[in-house]
């Protein structure tokens, strides 16, 4: 689950046969389909890197509000 930008909503995803299949307050807002998901992939775990990873700047997660 993540959360949709500022509004703190749970945002659910599933995979099916034509694509991952992404839903906020119980509705379908969305597919992206298997051949993006190479590109997804690479945005993502460049995003999770400098969020997270070595480029991220490491503060208190209690001040970020992650725990």
């Amino acid at each position: 689950m993540a959360s949709d930008g500022n509004k703190k909503e749970p945002i659910r995803w599933a995979v099916y046969s034509d694509g991952l299949h992404i839903y906020s307050k119980g509705a379908l807002v969305g597919v992206i389909p298997f051949d993006e998901s190479t590109h997804l992939i690479a945005e993502l775990s460049n995003s999770i890197r400098w969020i997270y990873g070595k480029g991220a700047q490491k503060k208190d997660p209690a001040k970020q509000g992650l725990s």
